[in-house]
C-alpha cells in the first residue's frame, strides 16, 4: 500500500496535463495510473480510460507502421512490433490480471466490458483504413494478433471470460454483440477467436440472442445475422455449432415450457432463414436433424 503522501503525489501527477516531454508524461501518468489502480480502487473507471489511451497509441502506431510497408509495395508483414509502449502494456496487464485474482466478482465483469468496447473501437477506427477495408476475418485475425496491444487486449478479455461467462452467459455476450454491431464487420474476428476458446457456451448463446432479435423483428436482425453468419463460417470446427443448432430445435418443440412462446415459434422459420442464406454451413445437419424427430 502507498503512502499518503505518495498516494497524494501519483494522483496529481495522474490529473495533470502532458508536459512538452509527451513520451515521458504518458509513460509516468501510465505508471500512477497502474499504481492508483491497486492503491486507490474508487478510480478505476477514471484510470481504465486512461491507460486506454496507451492500448490506441500502440494500435496506432503498429497500423502506420503496416501502411508505410503496403505503400513501399513491400510484401505483407504482420509482424509483432515493439516498442517502448509494449512494456507498458504489459506492465498493464500485470496488474489488471492481479486485480481479477484477488476479487474477480468485482473486477473481471468491469475490465471485461473495458477491454471488449476498447478492442472494438480500435478495431473500427484503425480497420476502415482503405488497405484493411476488405480483409477477411483471417487476414484481420493475424492483423490484430500481431499488434501487441490489440493482443493483450484479447487475452485480457479471454482472462475475464473465464472467470465470469459461467454465471453470466448472457451478459458476456450481450456485451460482445453490442462491440460486435458498434464496429461490425471490423470486430468479427476477436467474436470468432473467442468461439475458438469457448465452443461450449458461445454458439449456442450465440444463435440464441439472433433469434431473439429475429423474433422481435428487431432493426439490427439483418446485421446480427451477417455477423454471425461470418463468425460461424470462419470456424473450422463445425461439431459444436451442429450441437448447438439442434439443441435450439429440439428445445422449440420438446420443452412445453418453451413451446407455446412466441420465440419459440419462431425457431424453425429462423433456421430455415439462415440455411437458406448460408447453406453449406447448415444442410449436413439435416440427417441428424431427421434422426432427432
Amino acid at each position: 500500500m502507498l503512502s499518503s503522501q505518495v498516494l497524494l503525489d501519483d494522483v496529481t501527477l495522474f490529473l495533470s496535463k502532458d508536459s512538452e516531454e509527451q513520451g515521458k508524461a504518458s509513460e509516468d501518468r501510465t505508471d500512477c495510473a497502474t499504481a492508483l489502480l491497486q492503491s486507490l480502487p474508487c478510480s478505476r473507471y477514471a484510470v481504465l480510460e486512461k491507460i486506454g489511451e496507451v492500448f490506441f497509441l500502440e494500435s496506432q502506431h503498429y497500423i502506420v507502421e503496416v501502411e508505410r510497408q503496403h505503400l513501399e509495395d513491400a510484401p505483407p508483414n504482420f509482424e509483432p512490433l515493439m516498442s517502448k509502449r509494449s512494456a507498458q502494456i504489459k506492465k498493464i496487464q500485470q496488474v489488471l490480471a492481479v486485480s481479477v485474482e484477488a476479487n474477480s466478482k468485482a473486477w473481471a465483469p468491469m475490465i471485461f466490458q473495458w477491454a471488449v468496447q476498447t478492442t472494438s473501437q480500435i478495431c473500427g477506427q484503425y480497420g476502415t483504413k482503405r488497405h484493411f477495408s476488405t480483409f477477411s476475418i483471417g487476414e484481420r485475425f493475424q492483423l490484430w494478433l500481431n499488434c501487441s496491444a490489440t493482443n493483450v487486449l484479447l487475452e485480457i478479455t479471454v482472462g475475464c471470460l473465464q472467470k465470469i461467462i459461467l454465471k453470466n452467459q448472457d451478459n458476456c455476450l450481450k456485451c460482445l454483440l453490442n462491440a460486435a454491431l458498434s464496429n461490425s464487420p471490423y470486430f468479427d474476428w476477436a467474436l470468432a477467436h473467442i468461439y475458438s476458446v469457448f465452443p461450449e457456451i458461445i454458439p449456442y448463446k450465440f444463435l440464441c440472442h439472433v433469434l431473439e432479435a429475429f423474433s422481435n423483428q428487431s432493426r439490427k436482425t439483418d446485421l446480427l445475422i451477417e455477423t454471425m453468419l461470418a463468425v460461424f463460417n470462419h470456424v473450422a470446427d463445425k461439431h459444436h455449432l451442429h450441437k448447438a443448432v439442434l439443441k435450439l430445435m429440439m428445445e422449440s418443440i420438446e420443452d412445453k415450457r418453451k413451446a407455446e412462446t412466441h420465440t419459440s415459434l419462431c425457431t424453425i422459420p429462423f433456421l430455415l432463414h439462415i440455411t437458406i442464406k448460408q447453406p453449406e454451413l447448415f444442410l449436413p445437419l439435416v440427417d441428424s436433424i431427421m434422426d432427432a424427430l
